[in-house]
């Protein structure tokens, strides 16, 4: 995947829907999944990377997207389990708190 990654920045670089295209080029994806993209640069600036995200969908390279409330590309998985651990954290430090002495 990487020289695929590679080859779309030097070859591709001004079509971002070919870039995520070729990254799967001879790979399956039972071998590699691609959670998430995000585009940056100078050569990026007028990119919308929710599209780009969304693309990912499209062309089967992924199974979901996700932004944020000011339209920031997140993996989904990070966002969501973030909140489940966080909010396993919080039960598990109520139940073992000591109680406090009185003394």
């Amino acid at each position: 995947m990487a020289s695929n990654l590679i080859y779309a920045a030097c070859c591709y670089h001004t079509d971002p829907e070919t870039v995520i295209a070729s990254l799967m080029d001879n790979l399956s994806r039972d071998r590699i999944e691609v959670d998430m993209i995000k585009f940056a640069g100078a050569a990026f600036k007028d990119l919308d990377n929710r599209l780009m995200a969304l693309q990912l969908v499209t062309q089967g390279l992924t199974d979901s997207a996700m932004f944020t409330a000011n339209g920031e590309v997140v993996q989904a998985a990070e966002v969501l389990f973030k909140k489940a651990d966080s909010r396993r954290a919080r039960q598990l430090s109520a139940r073992h708190q000591s109680p406090r002495s009185t003394c």
